[in-house]
């Protein structure tokens, strides 16, 4: 029960925060162009297509990795590394992948949150 709870109060904030985005239109948060994904969470050209990963910065605490966790199940969770976004001793660095059903809700979600402040590429090396 309590989590049926916290997912309606996720879904309830994102609607919320949708309201003020033009539908389709990308959030503000994301450093990277989420139209150039495809509708199955890959880019690139033909023969060659791949997910992105994605990385942010979520506040340390079990309610917010849990809150993450329940909108992006993909979502992995990496202490005292600041990624790409600069994430602080207090907040822990969070990866994610477009490579899941309904990616794009997923992403915007996270946007959603009010401690998400950018969304950047993960750049693997």
């Amino acid at each position: 029960m309590k989590r049926t709870g916290l997912i309606i109060a996720v879904l309830a904030v994102a609607a919320c925060a949708e309201l003020g985005r033009q539908p389709g239109a990308p959030s503000e948060k994301f450093r990277f162009d989420v139209r150039a994904v495809d509708e199955y969470g890959y880019t690139g050209p033909v023969g060659s297509k791949r997910p992105l990963s994605y990385q942010f910065c979520v506040p340390n605490t079990p309610g917010d990795r849990a809150t993450v966790q329940q909108i992006d199940p993909s979502a992995r969770f990496l202490s005292g590394v600041p990624g790409r976004p600069g994430c602080t001793e207090d907040r822990i660095l969070a990866i994610g992948s477009t490579d899941q059903p309904n990616w794009r809700r997923v992403l915007d979600a996270i946007a959603d949150l009010p401690y998400v402040d950018v969304i950047r590429l993960t750049k693997f090396e």
